[in-house]
Parts: structure tokens; C-alpha cells; sequence
């Protein structure tokens, strides 16, 4: 039997009580966790099993926890579930710590409990924090996916018909994918380069190491939140904003400070706020116009193959960079790399690079130093990051497109993992098992 699943479609766009907001999901933002064959749609509330919403559960504000409260006494029954997805399609330290879930569960569970009984529904918080898979006495609703692995798989290797035959109402609020025309999405935006044809020899020589060319070493992706802000306070436009004031400045300042490393070397850089973008792969003319004007949303948009074809390695501050946040997730901005066929070199928390070879079984070349990834101290492994870079740069091209063609088997094992290993803790699959075991337990 499928699970009825509430998908909100336009009537009911957003809630806005007094100071306090609870939305609905809508477009890709459903679409993408919710295609499973586990989940047959409803739009009507009273018709479904289990409501999604973004929460925005915030305990210091009784309008919040007084709406959560009205939302299910007014709106929900008995036997149903209301998920919340605030953590599940974005990771970040300081807002999906461990600790904060654990709390956002609680809490959610504790405002269910004061709804009257004949109408209180089941309850879950729902996220992407492999670190929780660590921890014991957790708050029974707290429930992990891999969803940015699952969400590659879709993409790339499943394509499931709801999402690349989606109409265009499906794309608002979309913030992560690209647009959809009349005819749907195009799967071309996540076509693969044929590794074989990428990695020819008489190719090489001919278009990556020919006599008026230099050969492009590394591949850097920066896309940040504040970079503009880093950037303008470098030409002395604005004053240097305060980075210890959210994680993301962090993340933004790492960045730059890369780019300073790279720029020295022949690479493609990609930095939007300040002009520096990298085309996307099977954009229209108006989806190259909003990447090139940065008028285009900040997300996940595939790079173009070529990048990837022609240099040698990904080099890369990943989402999470604290190692005593008790965060851990692996993003797009390393999937992409692996999947595409490139060589990787991130930057992130401790111990980020082991759990990709021991966790999700990626090869990794012998020859790339990757020691750094040990180092517990966050400005010690950043200090030891920078070096291996320098260090792996000043190999030069001959030496690195070497590597590359060396690794060629581990990097096809790497894409292989995603065509063939299938969903990884898959929402359909975590939900089914948390209904029959843990709703039949509250019951």
C-alpha cells in the first residue's frame, strides 16, 4: 500500500500568522525527496498520511509554537504524520548540529503532545546529518536520509518522469534546479562525458597540451552567500564584515582565501558575485543569461563536462569546514567531482576524506597527500590543506595529467558507485520503516 503524501499546489502557497511563518512544500523542493513509488500524491490534507512542511520551529517565539500547536489541532487527525523538512534538503553548522535537532525533535514531539488525543497525529523531524548515526538517546522523531546522495541519483541516473516531466508550476521557490521549460527538464543538463573519449590520449595532445595552450590544472567551484561582501571589502567599497558572526563567513572567507592560492596557477575559477562564472551544462540561452548577469538562483546547477575534461582536479571548500560542530555531510559539491570524473582535493571537517573511501567506498589516488583530512585543529588542517595544494600544483601539468590518467580506473569506479550502488537511507525506505515500527510503538 503507497503512503498518501500531501503535495501543495498553490492554493495555499504560505501561512503567515503574527511574526511567525510555516510553509508548505511545493515544486522541486517536494518533488525531489518525495518521487518515491513509496508515495502516491494527495492535495487535499484530509486525504493524506503524512504532511511535509518547513517548520521553522523556534521555542523562543510562542507564535511559532502556538501555530505548530493551532496547525494540528485545526488542520490534522489522528493517525496521520506531519514531517518536518527543514534539515533535510540543507546542512550547515550552527543550524543542524546534532544538539539543535535533538531539540527541534523534542520540542515538536512535546507540542504534539498538547493537542487533543482523538485529533494529535505523529510527528518527525526528518534531515541529513550522518553525524546523528553516532549518537545514542535520541529523540525517537528524529529521522536521517542521504538525501543529497539520493538527490544525485535522481538526477543523473533515475530521472524519474514526475521530475523531468514536470510542469512549470513545479519550478516555484525553486532555489536548486534549473529552470523548467514547457517541454519539462531537460536531461541533458545531467548527460556524462564518456570517460573513455575524455581520457584519449590523441585528444590530450591535441586539445589540452598543445603548443598555443596551457593546460588547465584544477577545477574551483566557489559559490558563497557573503563572497560579494569579501570581495567589495578587498577593493575598499565596503568594510570587511564580521566572519565570526555565522558560519557561512567562515566557509566565504576559506574561499577566497583558495581563490588567492589558485589564482597563481592556470585553473578554472568559478566565483558568480564577482563575475568569475562557470556555464552550466545544457543551458538554454536564458538559463546562460541568468548565470552570466548572477541573476540566476544560488544553487546547485551542474557544471559544464568540459571543465572537467579538460583539467585534472577539483580543488574545494566544502559546505561543513568545524570539526567540532557535530555536523557531517557529504554535498554536491563533492558528488559532482566524483561523478563527472575528476580527481578531488576538499577541504572540510576532520575526517571527511576517510568516511568518503570507508563510508561510501570512493578511490582515491596514493599519489594526492591527504594526511591533512587527520588533523582535528580546524586552522591546523586548513594550514596543512593549503600546503598539499601548493605542493600538488607545483607538480605541473605533465605530472598531474599523469595522475589523472593513472587513476582512471578508480575514477571510473568512483562514477560507478553512483550509476549502480542505488538510494542510500531514501526517505520512502526511512519513513516506511519509522511508520510500522515507531507509530505502531506510540499507538
Amino acid at each position: 500500500m503507497k503512503c498518501k503524501i500531501y503535495y501543495h499546489r498553490e492554493a495555499e502557497f504560505r501561512v503567515y500568522p503574527d511574526g511567525f511563518s510555516g510553509e508548505f512544500v511545493d515544486g522541486f523542493n517536494f518533488l525531489v525527496p518525495f518521487h518515491e513509488e513509496f508515495f502516491e500524491y494527495v492535495h487535499t490534507i484530509d486525504e493524506a498520511d503524512v504532511v511535509p512542511m518547513f517548520l521553522f520551529l523556534d521555542e523562543t517565539n510562542p507564535n511559532s509554537v502556538e501555530w505548530i500547536v493551532k496547525f494540528m489541532s485545526d488542520r490534522m487527525r489522528l493517525g496521520q504524520t506531519l514531517i518536518g523538512i527543514d534539515h533535510l534538503q540543507h546542512i550547515g553548522e550552527g543550524t543542524s548540529d546534532v544538539e539543535r535537532l535533538c531539540r527541534q525533535a523534542t520540542l515538536l514531539h512535546e507540542l504534539a503532545m498538547q493537542v487533543p488525543a482523538k485529533r494529535r497525529p505523529h510527528v518527525i523531524c526528518a534531515h541529513t546529518n550522518s553525524a546523528i548515526q553516532h549518537h545514542h538517546s535520541l529523540p525517537y522523531n528524529l529521522m536521517y536520509t542521504d538525501f543529497l546522495w539520493n538527490r544525485h541519483q535522481t538526477f543523473y541516473v533515475t530521472q524519474p518522469d514526475c521530475i523531468f516531466n514536470a510542469t512549470q508550476d513545479a519550478n516555484a521557490r525553486n532555489h536548486w534546479y534549473p529552470s523548467i521549460t514547457g517541454e519539462g527538464l531537460s536531461k541533458e543538463i545531467y548527460a556524462l562525458s564518456d570517460l573513455d573519449k575524455a581520457f584519449n590520449q590523441q585528444r590530450w595532445s591535441t586539445q589540452i597540451f598543445r603548443d598555443d595552450n596551457v593546460p588547465r590544472l584544477f577545477l574551483s567551484p566557489n559559490k558563497a552567500r557573503d563572497i560579494s561582501k569579501l570581495m567589495s571589502s578587498h577593493s575598499g567599497y565596503l568594510p570587511m564584515p564580521h566572519l565570526a558572526e555565522n558560519h557561512y563567513g567562515i566557509r566565504d572567507w576559506l574561499r577566497v582565501q583558495l581563490i588567492k592560492k589558485l589564482q597563481d596557477y592556470p585553473g578554472f575559477i568559478g566565483n558568480p558575485s564577482s563575475g568569475n562564472i562557470l556555464l552550466g551544462q545544457g543551458a538554454d540561452e536564458a538559463q546562460l543569461y541568468g548565470q552570466i548577469s548572477n541573476n540566476a538562483p544560488l544553487g546547485w546547477t551542474p557544471i559544464h563536462n568540459s571543465y572537467y575534461d579538460n583539467s585534472a582536479i577539483s580543488i574545494y571548500v566544502e559546505t561543513l569546514c568545524l570539526s567540532d560542530a557535530d555536523s557531517e555531510c557529504v554535498t554536491e559539491k563533492t558528488w559532482e567531482p566524483l561523478i563527472k570524473g575528476h580527481m578531488i582535493l576538499p577541504f572540510s571537517y576532520c575526517g571527511f576524506v576517510d568516511n568518503l573511501v570507508k563510508q561510501y567506498g570512493m578511490l582515491l589516488p596514493d599519489e594526492i597527500d591527504y594526511s591533512y583530512d587527520k588533523i582535528t585543529n580546524d586552522l591546523e588542517r586548513w594550514a596543512a590543506y593549503t600546503i598539499v595544494v601548493q605542493d600538488l600544483l607545483n607538480k605541473g601539468p605533465d605530472n598531474l595529467f599523469r595522475i589523472k590518467r593513472d587513476n582512471l580506473a578508480n575514477i571510473k569506479h568512483n562514477r560507478t558507485l553512483f550509476l549502480r550502488t542505488g538510494y542510500r537511507s531514501s526517505l520512502g525506505k526511512q519513513l516506511a520503516e519509522w511508520i510500522n515500527h515507531h507509530v505502531e510503538a506510540a499507538e
